[in-house]
C-alpha cells in the first residue's frame, strides 16, 4: 500500500510538471510575449528569464515525482525524499490557492500529491 500512494503521489507530481509547463507556455508565456505591451518584455534576455522561472517549479514537481516513482518501484526506503516532494508540492499547492484566491486544479493535484507521498509514508 505504502508503495502505490507514493507512486500515485509522484505520478501526480509528474502530471503536474508536464500540464504546467505545457499550459504555461501555451496560454501565459506565449500570449504574454505576443502582446508587447510591455517594454520590459521586448529584451529577449528578459523574456528568457521569464520563461526559465515559469518552468523551475514544474521541474522540481517531476523531479521529485519521478524519484518517488522510482525509489517505490526499487523498494528503496527513502522516507527523507518522501518528506521532501511532500512539502515542495504542499506549499506548492497553498502558494497557488494564495496567489489565485480561488480554487484552482493544480493547487488540486499538488496538495493530494503531498497528501499521498504523507500518507504513504505512515501506510
Amino acid at each position: 500500500m505504502q508503495n502505490f500512494m507514493l507512486i500515485a503521489s509522484g505520478g501526480l507530481g509528474v502530471f503536474a510538471c508536464f500540464a504546467h509547463a505545457w499550459l504555461g507556455e501555451r496560454f501565459i508565456l506565449r500570449p504574454l510575449y505576443a502582446e508587447g505591451a510591455s517594454t520590459i518584455l521586448k529584451n529577449p534576455r528578459t523574456r528568457d528569464l521569464v520563461r526559465a522561472v515559469w518552468h523551475i517549479p514544474s521541474a522540481a514537481w517531476g523531479i521529485l515525482g519521478a524519484l518517488l516513482i522510482y525509489a517505490s518501484m526499487t523498494s528503496a526506503t527513502a522516507p527523507l525524499l518522501s518528506y521532501a516532494a511532500a512539502g515542495v508540492f504542499l506549499v506548492s499547492g497553498l502558494a497557488n490557492f494564495a496567489a489565485l484566491r480561488r480554487v484552482h486544479i493544480g493547487a488540486v493535484v499538488l496538495i493530494s500529491a503531498a497528501a499521498l507521498a504523507f500518507a504513504g509514508l505512515y501506510a
